[in-house]
């Protein structure tokens, strides 16, 4: 698979995990679960909360105003300029760009 078909794959498995994040904060009175492994089975599938680069779950803490979800692309690194090293970052309002 090309390198930036890849990110933007991920790009889409992170959108279904924020709207699964989103759901479950909306049946839990505005409370984001603690760890992703609350949103399943009820939400997602195990396999959801994987990245596809590291083979491990996401990146996901909560903060004070709902929570922070990562994949650092390709590199594993914090940060990158270019696709498809660049962090994708989904928070409570979506996709930060």
């Amino acid at each position: 698979m090309p390198p930036g078909v890849k990110w933007h794959a991920t790009e889409g498995y992170l959108e279904r995990v924020h709207a699964a994040l989103t759901t479950y904060a909306g049946e839990h009175g505005g409370q984001y679960p603690e760890r992703l492994e609350e949103l399943v089975p009820g939400y997602l599938e195990e396999s959801a909360l994987k990245d596809p680069y590291s083979k491990q779950q996401y990146l996901y803490e909560q903060t004070e105003n709902g929570y922070v979800l990562i994949s650092l692309g390709a590199d594993q690194a914090e940060g990158g300029d270019e696709i498809p090293n660049r962090d994708i970052v989904y928070d409570q309002n979506g996709l930060r760009h």
